[in-house]
């Protein structure tokens, strides 16, 4: 099952599900069922499933939710007291993804509906999941947001979607301040936090060829080691200090380049420390210069240096934390016995 919440054009809120409704008598699986869509007006998320309720000829369970998705538009206005509402459903699972769509909500369960794949919930895994292999796209449990934006430790973060195409794609990171969304950081600045957070699974990136400016390089790269983030004040000015460590593989480059030097290995290595702290040196820009939120609980690092939360208080840190200075140092070995010299 897949939830939506946007505004209403009669009532408060308008809540659509997507509901698993029949199957194939001949199939035992669930890949085989079908799904429907129904929308209400409704002033809360309670009284729009008992309106829905009426409609269907048994009770909806919502322990098969996988994904509550909220428009931006509504996302802008608030949704702490539908998180709240949500995460008090003993159906609802933690685990169920938090998205926010740059369309109408709707749209994205008519687009997962037409995909193609008989079992849509199963279409929408493959958007969330999406993560495990692109870095793209963080997920962002239930159980997690609810967590922070009632105890304003770590800014709330969600998976920004959009619907283009007619093709529903998981693209980045939604920033919320407490339960209101303000922005979204771009697929690769999305990159960045999963690499600064020690969440990088595996991702396969561009970067400029060392032996032809004209050519572009892909090299799939995971975590060398966890890593490593040092946070100091210094006149009363943060400064945060990130070492990264990758392993990186050739998977394409020009046919015509013996890639299995010691030599040209350093230099695919170098290209690719710069660009990855390229890309953390404007993930760090826009996360603390624009849009002064802490989603990478750089907070948590410097207030375990002070003996009591009054002394830590003292910093101020909501204050400060705007004006911090960032160092990045990345480390990668590439590896690689695809290319030989022709």
């Amino acid at each position: 099952m897949l939830n939506c919440l946007e505004s209403g054009e009669k009532s408060n809120i308008k809540l659509s599900l997507q509901v698993a409704t029949s199957g194939d008598s001949g199939s035992s699986t669930s890949q085989s069922t079908t799904a429907q869509i129904f929308s209400v007006d409704c002033e809360t998320i309670d009284v729009g499933i008992n309106i829905i309720n009426n409609y269907l000829s048994k009770k909806i369970n919502l322990s098969h939710c996988s994904a509550l998705i909220f428009s931006e538009e509504i996302a802008k206005k608030g949704i702490g007291t539908y998180i709240n509402t949500l995460a008090n459903n003993p159906q609802i699972r933690p685990t169920a993804n938090i998205l926010i769509s740059n369309t109408n909500a709707i749209e994205v369960l008519e687009n997962v509906s037409n995909s193609g794949e008989t079992y849509s919930s199963r279409y929408y895994e493959f958007v969330i999941n999406s993560t495990d292999y692109t870095g793209y796209a963080p997920n962002s449990e239930l159980g997690r947001f609810f967590y922070n934006i009632n105890n304003k430790l770590e800014p709330a973060t969600a998976n920004h979607i959009i619907v283009e195409d007619n093709i529903v794609q998981s693209l980045g990171l939604a920033l919320f301040n407490g339960d209101k969304y303000i922005n979204s950081l771009t697929p690769l600045q999305a990159l960045a936090h999963q690499i600064v957070t020690g969440r990088l699974n595996e991702s396969t990136i561009n970067i400029p060829d060392p032996f032809d400016d004209s050519l572009q390089m892909e090299i799939l790269i995971q975590e060398d080691k966890s890593p490593s983030t040092n946070v100091t004040i210094l006149n009363n000015t943060p400064y945060i200090n990130t070492k990264i460590r990758l392993t990186g593989k050739v998977r394409s480059a020009a046919y015509h380049y013996n890639y299995n030097t010691k030599e040209h290995l350093t230099l695919i290595e170098n290209e690719l420390n710069n660009y990855i702290k390229d890309l953390i040196d404007d993930y760090y820009y826009t996360i603390i210069k624009m849009y002064d939120t802490d989603i990478g609980n750089l907070c948590d690092k410097i207030s375990t240096q002070y003996l009591t939360k009054a002394d830590f208080d003292k910093i101020n840190w909501k204050k400060i934390y705007k004006e911090s200075f960032y160092t990045v140092e990345v480390n990668s070995n590439i590896s690689t016995s695809l290319f030989t010299e022709e």
